[in-house]
């Protein structure tokens, strides 16, 4: 019995637009980024699915909410768990990458979560999931860390994180089966 998991990439915000560190702030989704969120759950309506759960930073809510309205999930039915939270930048905090890579050269940024620590609680996140609803189809709105760190663990290292640029509004897919994921898709980008 196979289980999927729909891996969906946040809406845009405006700090998405400069490319900016938001972390575990809450920001909203900007027009754009409610536009992605429609075109997700328009995608995904043309399929069953049975689960929903998010991050509970505001943005992921906010895509997580326009896609259960057009599913038909009752808001309550919405799981927010921490496993799913964006990574903490630490002192990174909405700094773009050459800021980063200027102020920091050797990539150690105080306070900051590690791509190790980001893939494990995901992980965690998943597998409890995928334990208490086998067989189901389950979507998880998330982020561009959280997301890429799942797709390496799955491919092993051959796509996610330093290999894969996340959209915003991206899905991907996953499934699985007999003890062993498969990636279906990755990266899809619903026609804007």
């Amino acid at each position: 019995m196979a289980t999927t998991v729909c891996l969906v990439r946040h809406g845009q915000t405006d700090a998405n637009i400069d490319h900016r560190l938001q972390g575990r702030e809450d920001r909203p989704l900007n027009e754009r980024g409610i536009a992605q969120a429609r075109l997700n759950a328009e995608h995904l309506a043309q399929e069953r699915w049975d689960v929903l759960a998010t991050s509970p930073t505001w943005r992921a809510v906010q895509t997580a909410r326009i896609i259960a309205e057009r599913l038909g999930m009752p808001e309550s039915e919405i799981l927010p768990m921490r496993e799913f939270e964006a990574r903490e930048p630490g002192e990174a905090y909405y700094m773009t990458a050459r800021e980063i890579e200027e102020r920091w050269p050797d990539g150690d940024v105080p306070g900051a979560e590690s791509r190790e620590s980001v893939r494990e609680r995901m992980k965690q996140g998943l597998l409890h999931l995928v334990e208490r609803y086998p067989g189901k189809r389950i979507i998880i709105v998330s982020h561009r860390e959280g997301i890429n760190g799942l797709l390496w663990l799955v491919s092993n290292g051959e796509i996610g994180t330093g290999k894969t640029q996340l959209g915003n509004g991206s899905i991907s897919t996953i499934q699985h089966q007999d003890g062993k994921w498969e990636i279906l898709s990755h990266n899809v980008r619903p026609e804007e």
